[in-house]
């Protein structure tokens, strides 16, 4: 189940104020929308910050410290729940140490250092920009690569008919068999990179 999870564990130089920590943690919350996202099928949901009941929980324990961090990541790990929405537990023990279990639907090695790197930020009173959506990162994508390929089918179309214009015939096969990158069917000869040169000179 754990391989599902990832944690980090921050052990501060100096006392967290768990009031100011709890206000960059929401912050950095209603920022970074895909810390609000939840799962339902195979589609993923952006929730309202207001809808979310993630908080950095204040712990002070006695004993071994390396068994108290182990205990409360096992224990955090065992309340993330998919079905139920819940993919970050957040801990502060005794001050100094700071424990973030979360669901790695939405976390990654490189993310952490951006979560932790804004959190400080926020911590100390800092700002941070909004990251831009990643839903309209993928649409702006799919417009730009539409429009590319709609392009691109046209130059072809062109080049196609100025060559049938040339009347233009091989006088004699050069492959007995038409290597795989060469267009099937293609009296000409040519293969793709000739013709997206073609293409390219046309334009």
């Amino acid at each position: 189940k754990d391989s599902f999870m990832q944690y980090f564990v921050v052990e501060a130089k100096q006392d967290i104020d768990i009031i100011r920590l709890n206000k960059a943690f929401k912050e950095l919350l209603s920022v970074q929308d895909i810390l609000r996202a939840t799962f339902k099928g195979n589609k993923q949901f952006i929730r309202n910050i207001s809808s979310l009941d993630y908080i950095v929980e204040d712990l002070s324990i006695n004993g071994d410290i390396n068994n108290i961090i182990k205990e409360n990541i096992a224990q955090s790990i065992n309340k993330l729940s998919l079905e139920k929405g819940h993919l970050i537990e957040a801990k502060l023990i005794n001050k100094k140490y700071l424990i973030f279990v979360i669901h790695h639907l939405i976390i990654d090695g490189v993310s952490w250092n951006i979560l932790l790197s804004n959190l400080t930020t926020l911590y100390n009173n800092g700002h941070i920009k909004r990251p831009y959506p990643y839903y309209k990162y993928i649409a702006s994508t799919k417009e730009v690569s539409s429009k590319f390929l709609e392009t691109t089918k046209v130059k072809f179309e062109e080049i196609n008919n100025e060559i049938e214009e040339c009347n233009f015939s091989p006088s004699k096969v050069i492959f007995e068999e038409m290597p795989s990158y060469y267009i099937k069917d293609n009296p000409y000869y040519l293969s793709m990179q000739e013709y997206l040169i073609l293409s390219l000179l046309r334009a």
